[in-house]
């Protein structure tokens, strides 16, 4: 079976743009299940987890993560749904 990571095809960010630098705003949340094959899932702390593949991580490799550490995130959308992207800890 093959995963795939986020598409390049994504959903407008919902969050307050913060206009003093121009970026739009992080959500945190912590991992929960990380996977031997490159993928895993973060907690939002709003009743959903977020599908998130290594592609997706920014300033930090895979085998560096460990379950429950906080991370930071925007949502974005993949071919299978809602996803995480610019997945970085905290």
């Amino acid at each position: 079976m093959k995963y795939h990571p986020c598409s390049q095809e994504r959903s407008p960010i919902r969050q307050p743009l913060d206009n003093s630098r121009n970026e739009a705003l992080m959500a945190e949340g912590k991992i929960k299940k990380l996977t031997d094959k490159g993928f895993g899932f973060i907690d939002t702390g709003m009743g959903k987890d977020l599908f998130f593949h290594s592609k997706a991580l920014q300033g930090v490799s895979y085998d560096s993560l460990y379950e429950g550490q906080a991370v930071s995130f925007t949502e974005g959308r993949g071919q299978k749904g809602p996803c995480a992207e610019n997945v970085r800890p905290v």
